[in-house]
This record gives structure tokens, sequence and C-alpha cells, in this order.
């Protein structure tokens, strides 16, 4: 099952068409009536957008201001019926929320009474719990509530946690206009390790917002600045039209051809560790690393 999980998401396919393929494989040959439960979900880590299918799986649980199940249909295990039909289903993860996704280990652990952990404690003590800053923490209030409810009985069954935490966005909806660069140089100033190295910055990425401003014909421009490996990465989004401003010859110009424009482009790869464009979701993304 597991083989069969991976190779199909690795090619591209989703993960409801993936549990369809993995339950008709498993039940062509299954004397013994073995099943699995399996919850699949692919994460897009920069909208927080979450494609899930869920087979017999308990269901996630969302935490921001409380903890709560998520809205996925249950479907059925795999192995046992031809026809799961299971279903494909979006989780819109926000900044600061936790996903949790957890094994029957966690509800079903029994303490010295035979009583079970159950969903409502599993739901309290991670309300009491929060906030939370990191998925570490959720992990840790998770199984140590399960270990002093248990109260050192044998358990049965295995406890396995997996937690995502989408981190604070820092991302900024600035207007198309020269005077709102003065938001995101403040916020490099303020980031930078040292005066030098923010003017350096706010000299780059003032190059790529003039050009965002005067040519793309966007209505939004989204910028943030964040903390990356003893330097800063900032990156500038537009719904402007396509442009790659790294696609065309990158060779130094001469002095007399310095008046034909591409001076900007080259002062933020000059100045920049690292430079890349991509585009996504009809947006062009700028990243750059100082």
């Amino acid at each position: 099952a597991q083989t069969i999980i991976r190779d199909g998401l690795l090619v591209g396919l989703g993960p409801a068409e993936v549990l369809n393929i993995v339950n008709e494989r498993l039940c062509v040959s299954n004397p013994e009536g073995m099943f699995v439960t399996v919850f699949v979900c692919v994460l897009d880590v920069q909208s927080g957008t979450v494609q899930a299918a869920n087979a017999g799986h308990m269901p996630p649980i969302i935490i921001d201001c409380e903890a709560r199940e998520a809205a996925v249909d249950t479907g059925i295990l795999l192995g046992l019926f031809d026809d799961a039909d299971i279903k494909e289903e979006t989780i819109e993860l926000k900044p600061d929320e936790c996903l949790l996704l957890y094994t029957d280990g966690v509800t079903e652990a029994v303490n010295d009474k035979e009583e079970f952990f159950g969903t409502d404690a599993l739901l309290r003590c991670l309300d009491e719990g929060k906030p939370f800053a990191t998925a570490q923490a959720v992990v840790e209030t998770v199984t140590e509530s399960v270990e002093s409810f248990a109260n050192g009985s044998e358990q049965f069954d295995d406890l396995t946690v997996l937690v995502i935490h989408r981190g604070a966005s820092s991302r900024t909806e600035l207007p198309v206009d020269m005077d709102a660069f003065g938001v995101l140089r403040d916020e490099i100033l303020s980031k930078a390790q040292d005066r030098t190295l923010g003017l350096r910055i706010c000299l780059a990425c003032e190059e790529a917002f003039v050009n965002i401003v005067s040519y793309s014909g966007a209505q939004s421009i989204w910028a943030s600045v964040e903390h990356e490996d003893q330097g800063l990465r900032v990156i500038l989004e537009d719904d402007g039209v396509y442009f790659d401003p790294f696609a065309n010859d990158v060779r130094k110009k001469e002095f007399e051809e310095l008046d034909e424009g591409g001076m900007g482009i080259g002062i933020i790869r000059d100045s920049t560790r690292e430079a890349s464009y991509r585009r996504e979701a009809n947006h062009n993304v700028l990243e750059l690393l100082f």
C-alpha cells in the first residue's frame, strides 16, 4: 500500500485517485480479509491549500481559535470492497493554524479502569494547550496527555501523531504605487542585520518594485521579508502580465548601452546571493535571497 501511494503521488496523481488505485489492487487478492485505513494529503506550502482524501481513517484536527475535526468524508477502509469511490476534498490551512493527523492509538488509549481516552479528551487537551508556537509543541501536548491518562497501563496499539503548523503570514498587500515602497523599505531596515546591508537590500528591491509599478499592469503587489540562513529573503508577488526578468541576456552592458535599460536587473543580480522567478496562479513571483 505504501509503495503504490508513494509511486502514484510522485507521478502527479491526486490523493483520491491514488487511494482508489490502491484499493483496486489490494482487493485483487486478499483471502485473509486484511485492510488498511489511510489519510493522504498534498500540501501547497505557498497557499496553505491541502488536497486530501480519506479511506476510513480518523478525520484530521484543525487547531486555530479552537480545536475541531476537519469536515472531510470518512470514506471506507481499503482492501475489502471493490468500489471504494474515495472522494478528494480541499482543506484551507490559514496562517498560524495546525493540521493534526493521528492513529487510533491516541483515542483508543486505555487507563487502568479500561476507559478510552477518546476524541473529546483529545480536543480538550489541544484547546487547553494553545496557542502552539511549533508543530513539536502540539505533538508533545498530545503524547503527554495520553501518557498521563494511561498512567502506566499497557497499551494495545501504536500511537503516532503528525502535525503541520503553518506559520503566521508576513505577507503584506501594497498598492501599485512607488510611495508604497516606503512600507517595504521600513520592514527591510528593521529586519536587516545592519544598516549597510539593509540599504543594499532596499536598493535591489526598489529596482524590482519600480519594474512592477511601471510595466506590469498589476492591480496589487504582495511583499514579505523573512529571515533565512543568516540573511533575508524578500518575496515580491504581483498580479500583472507574465514577465520573467531573468529570461533575457544577462551579460554586462557596455557603457554606451546603459541608456537602453536593464540596469535594474544587473543591480538585483549583483546584490543577491540567489534570485529566482516563477509564474504561479497567474501571478509573478520574484524571490530574492540576500
